[in-house]
């Protein structure tokens, strides 16, 4: 702990007066790693901005991402700086912010929402790292997580579930991004999860083998559904499939959260039994002290089946598949929107004859950058044995569309751009346009891969290394101008020797990966 800010908490007693309290604002790292206010060979911290991101306002109104600074000031290494005073009964995100003597932030952390006056007489602890850099967050499990699931739910929480599918598994947990710590630690699931997706507020949506069940509240045969309730208030119960994608036809596929509280379960993405079945989940609708609630569901198909492909959520097309193609002559993305009966369709060919078509790489990541138009695809297995280079898809086009394709990682270009991961020096400038033959375009070194837009151009894939499987997690930062591909960089993980991991966009929205160790690991750009 380095810094501590007093924040003066106004809190509004009536129509013309106010009671001004204090609250306090720690800023914290994981002990085991280097401080970063002060690392060795790092630039050190010149300037902090501290600025609030309005979630809602005290008169109700709500104001988009912008942050609103609240006071800059020379970095003085200790001591304490006293923040303007805010309505206490605002609901608002807190950033910190350090720059360096050239004013680039290079330490950067946020909170997740937080009602001011909720922090008078007490201390909010908010974790920092050094951006561009991966980082532990405080306090480890108990035990490794074993296959995990992760999710992020009620802006607040990381649910952590053993995702081997094994009746009996004891290694599910909730990590609390505003305590930055475990609040259950044993956490017990009515059944091994296959799937799991957020239905908001405290409850979830568990896919899973009846076999595995625990409870009679959630039974049947085959693959069920558990809507369950992380707080322990709402009774768990079964929930039922849609009529022509049954939950085994998505179960062990990778759940894409959207626009207005829904989430897809998309069975394309699970790495065997290639099927075109997606799943919509909806926010629950709860029956006030009845002590259930229903899910509402609804399916939705894509034109090609697959297996092992990559899914993310745009803005400009709504839920986007790419990758896992069965046949060679299958277009290589897909998408629908919020409605997957009437909003779906594909993207046209590419202006190049044959080229692109039937994207056969299983186990690729994907991004979607650039205001939701741009799809960034990058890894996975290739049927030769290499790993697919990267791949950009123009999501806003209508017509004879240019994308632009990596190289496999065996090839002279592809080998330099898979170069080792914990080299943060590696890196590749891909800039050249694809020709018909696709161009030289870096690619990742990922038999398995998750991505995740970072920036506005940018996007990080966290998976296994190599075509080989269990291989040890890497990342890779990728850099795009529109479809351009413009370089790889490998960034090194805390831990080298991590496997076995996922990885998730947490509350606060850093990339948290998850499993190989007892400890996980944040990354901010």
């Amino acid at each position: 702990m380095k810094l501590r800010l007093v924040l003066l908490v106004a809190v509004l007693g009536g129509a013309s007066c106010s009671v001004t309290e204090t609250g306090s604002i720690a800023l914290i790292w994981n002990m085991d790693d280097p401080d970063p206010f002060s690392e060795a060979d790092a630039a050190p911290p010149a300037s902090i901005l501290i600025s609030a991101v309005s979630v809602q306002s005290a008169d109700g109104g709500s104001s988009g991402d912008a942050a609103i600074p609240l006071l800059q000031s020379p970095y003085q290494g200790s001591g304490t700086l006293t923040l303007p005073s805010q309505d206490g009964y605002d609901i608002d995100i807190l950033q910190a912010t350090l720059f360096d003597s050239a004013d680039a932030a290079i330490i950067f952390g946020r909170s997740v929402p937080v009602q001011l006056g909720g922090i008078q007489n007490t201390t909010l602890d908010l974790f920092v790292q050094r951006t561009g850099q991966f980082a532990h967050l405080p306090q480890p499990f108990v035990t490794a997580p074993v296959s995990p699931l992760a999710l992020t739910f009620a802006n607040q929480y990381i649910l952590v579930a053993d995702g081997s599918g094994k009746a009996g598994a004891t290694g599910n947990a909730i990590y609390d991004m505003s305590a930055w710590a475990f609040i259950q630690s044993t956490l017990p699931l009515p059944c091994a999860p296959l799937s799991i997706a957020p239905l908001g507020g405290t409850l979830i949506l568990i896919l899973c083998d009846a076999s595995t069940s625990t409870t009679s509240t959630c039974s049947g045969s085959g693959v069920i559904a558990c809507g369950f309730d992380t707080a322990g208030i709402v009774t768990t119960q079964t929930q039922a499939a849609p009529p022509t994608c049954g939950w085994d036809s998505v179960a062990g596929g990778a759940t894409v959260v959207g626009a207005n509280a829904e989430s897809f379960i998309v069975g394309g993405t699970r790495p065997a039994n290639p099927t075109n079945c997606v799943v919509r989940v909806g926010e629950a609708e709860t029956i006030a002290d009845a002590g259930f609630f229903g899910a509402p569901v609804a399916e939705g198909t894509f034109s090609a089946m697959r297996t092992g492909a990559a899914a993310a959520w745009s803005s400009t097309r709504g839920l986007v598949i790419a990758g896992g193609n069965q046949r060679s002559n299958d277009l290589p993305v897909e998408y629908f929107g919020t409605d997957p009966a009437s909003d779906a369709g594909m993207l046209p060919a590419p202006s190049h004859p044959g080229y692109l078509i039937g994207d056969l790489a299983k186990g690729s990541g994907a991004a979607v950058v650039s205001a939701g138009g741009t799809l960034v695809v990058a890894g996975g297995t290739l049927p030769d044995g290499g790993v697919a280079g990267v791949r950009a898809f123009d999501l806003t086009c209508s017509d004879g569309c240019d994308s632009e394709v990596g190289v496999d990682a065996g090839s002279e270009a592809g080998a330099d751009a898979g170069a080792d991961a914990n080299d943060d020096e590696a890196e590749v400038d891909a800039s050249g346009d694809a020709d018909e033959e696709g161009g030289a375009i870096a690619s990742v070194d990922l038999g398995s891969a998750q991505g995740f837009a970072v920036t506005p151009s940018s996007a990080l894939f966290v998976g296994a290394a190599g075509a080989r499987a269990g291989g040890e997690t890497r990342a890779f930062l990728v850099s795009t101008s529109g479809t351009s591909v413009k370089g790889v960089k490998g960034v090194p993980l805390r831990l080298s020797t991590r496997k076995d991991t996922t990885a998730v966009v947490s509350p606060v929205g850093s990339v948290v990966v998850i499993g190989g160790d007892t400890t996980m690991e944040s990354f901010v750009p």
